[in-house]
């Protein structure tokens, strides 16, 4: 039998009641595993580099570099990546600034 394997995920977010709350309701499913969380743009770009996450759960809205940003900046090292975005935002420019892969 092989090993599971786990769905590594590392989340992004400003809001530090917001990914320990994602990470709580996560750590609840045994195929994910939170291996990074990251509370800017630049933070989770240096650990991207270092995890590697299978998925990033990133928000939009951020202080520092957004979430549209981070995913600009991070296509160049990871050009597959597509991020889901969960936000609280209703404003269409912001997910009519999703960069195109």
């Amino acid at each position: 039998m092989s090993p599971a394997k786990h769905i590594r995920l590392m989340l992004v977010d400003d809001h530090p009641v917001m990914r320990a709350g994602l990470a709580n309701l996560l750590s609840l499913e045994k195929d994910f595993q939170v291996v990074a969380q990251a509370d800017d743009g630049e933070s989770a770009l240096a650990l991207w580099q270092h995890h590697r996450p299978d998925v990033c759960l990133l928000d939009v809205s951020m202080h520092g570099i957004d979430g549209i940003d981070t995913i600009r900046r991070l296509r160049p090292i990871a050009p597959d990546v597509r991020p889901p975005m969960p936000t609280s935002s209703g404003a269409p420019e912001d997910m009519a600034q999703w960069p195109k892969p």
